[in-house]
């Protein structure tokens, strides 16, 4: 039998009208007990850190803090018995590409009918990937629409990367700051008051949006 936690979901986007169509249907069509609701990356975050073991996680790309499915590589590997999926107005194939490199279970775009998504959740539960039809074939290699962490690695300039800068929520311009002087993801943790596995959620997510290789390479934007 499942666990309460199990049976617990987040949703994580930050229309309140979506938010709460969605959970309505997670409760009545799929079982959930409970739905966690945030309108942020880092409150969506904070909530999965609170309450480890959801059975489900679903994320819109367009809510602050996200920069693609990208994002959600090092919240995958903390939270590995969570279905993490996307749920986005997006319909770009290098969306749908990058999220499910990233590890995640599935992308359904918003134009999906109610069915389709449970459907597709339904398919997400059982341990099955959920893509899109309008996935039919890769992306080529080289594809100028991808938004992969290394397109923006290879392709953005100092500048580009400094005006990514300012795409960074409040919280992760902290452990940004603090990685900067040297910081241990664990003395970061204890200074802002959230757990280590935590950092190393932010530092991946901002790898991405900054497209940098790793944290040494801060010290190039500060």
């Amino acid at each position: 039998m499942a666990s309460d936690q199990a049976k617990q979901a987040l949703i994580a986007d930050d229309h309140h009208l979506y938010r709460s169509g969605l959970s309505l249907l997670l409760k009545d069509q799929l079982g959930f007990t409970h739905v966690f609701e945030a309108h942020t990356f880092d409150a969506a975050i904070d909530c999965m850190d609170k309450n480890p073991g959801l059975g489900l996680a679903l994320f819109d790309l367009s809510m602050p803090g996200m920069n693609s499915g990208a994002c959600l590589a090092e919240l995958r590997a903390q939270h590995p018995l969570t279905k993490l999926a996307i749920v986005s107005a997006s319909e770009e194939k290098a969306d749908v590409m990058a999220a499910i490199d990233g590890g995640l279970n599935g992308f359904m775009p918003k134009t999906l009918s109610n069915d389709k998504i449970v459907a597709a959740l339904r398919d997400i539960m059982c341990g099955r990937i959920f893509i899109p039809s309008l996935i039919t074939t890769a992306l080529p290699a080289g594809s100028k629409t991808s938004r992969s962490a290394s397109a923006l690695r290879n392709g953005s300039s100092a500048a580009e990367k400094s005006q990514q800068k300012d795409a960074l929520t409040p919280r992760q311009r902290d452990v940004f700051n603090l990685a900067c002087k040297g910081l241990t993801n664990k003395e970061i943790g204890e200074r802002l008051g959230i757990s280590e596995g935590t950092v190393k959620i932010h530092i991946s997510a901002m790898l991405t949006i900054l497209g940098l290789r790793n944290r040494a390479e801060f010290l190039s934007l500060r």
